[in-house]
């Protein structure tokens, strides 16, 4: 089988590989501090690690990113960053990939729209009940990155 890999590009976001052979790998996006006070950016070097591993063939579905009008210049320039960033890692690993939007993969992985990040969660747990979906054994909620992720890899399963 092929492996495929979902990833969800935010700075909270995430990443998961589905094979047949072994229980699903998720991830949180890695990244770094950056610049003065809590910024953060995404640690492409990590991500190339995470990536190295991956067992070819694969299929990479990443979900699009897009600004808000309501965002400010500077959260905008981040997503966008961070979407061109990991685009460009896919692309030097020479590893083919997709890109497609949220309501693509949500509508047919059947999630409601506006049933929000807790439905995200909520389908992710459903699907696959036994992956462990926390940022940290501590952290009592579910990442809905990692959840994301997990999804998006699922959609990606289903496209072949």
């Amino acid at each position: 089988m092929t492996t495929i890999v979902g990833i969800d590009p935010g700075l909270d976001g995430g990443i998961a590989i589905l094979n047949d052979e072994q229980e699903p790998d998720v991830h949180i996006m890695p990244t770094m501090p950056s610049g003065k006070g809590n910024g953060r950016t995404i640690n492409l070097q990590s991500l190339f690690g995470l990536l190295l591993d991956v067992r070819k063939p694969c299929r990479v579905i990443v979900e699009k990113q897009q600004p808000f009008p309501k965002q400010g210049g500077v959260s905008n320039f981040t997503t966008g960053y961070g979407f061109g960033a990991i685009l460009g890692a896919l692309t030097a690993m020479e590893m083919p990939h997709i890109v497609i939007t949220p309501q693509t993969w949500m509508k047919a992985l059947g999630i409601p729209r506006g049933s929000g990040k807790g439905g995200n969660v909520l389908a992710a747990t459903r699907l696959f009940p036994t992956v462990n979906l926390k940022r940290t054994a501590k952290c009592k909620n579910l990442h809905d990155g990692m959840a994301d992720a997990l999804l998006i890899a699922e959609y990606g399963r289903r496209l072949t």
